[in-house]
């Protein structure tokens, strides 16, 4: 895939993702600025290093789920751009089809 192809599918991706997230109830306003700013924003060297992320866990001992119990688990990989696509594409048509998903019983999705 040469760098032309695969820029320009980021480009309609990016452009898919902007234009369902402008349809969301409550995102209205979004900008196609804010949404490459959220997609940029895990390309920032915020990110913690895999050594930051160890030291982190074993100064903690253990991670735990929401009933205080030892989960034994291995950090989160980063999510792609096309996974992230895929799940807010998912989370829609779950909406779509819930009537009590919103607090006015509308669909999310305009």
């Amino acid at each position: 895939m040469s760098s032309s192809s695969f820029d320009s599918e980021t480009e309609q991706e990016q452009q898919s993702l902007f234009e369902l997230m402008r349809n969301l109830k409550g995102c209205e306003n979004v900008t196609r600025q804010d949404v490459d700013e959220w997609l940029t924003a895990d390309d920032l060297e915020s990110e913690m290093s895999v050594e930051e992320l160890t030291n982190a866990f074993e100064e903690t001992g253990k991670l735990y789920d929401d009933d205080n119990e030892a989960v034994d688990e291995q950090a989160p990989t980063k999510m792609c751009h096309q996974e992230g696509f895929a799940f807010l594409e998912k989370a829609r048509r779950y909406i779509e089809q819930q009537s009590e998903a919103t607090p006015d019983g509308e669909s999310a999705y305009r």
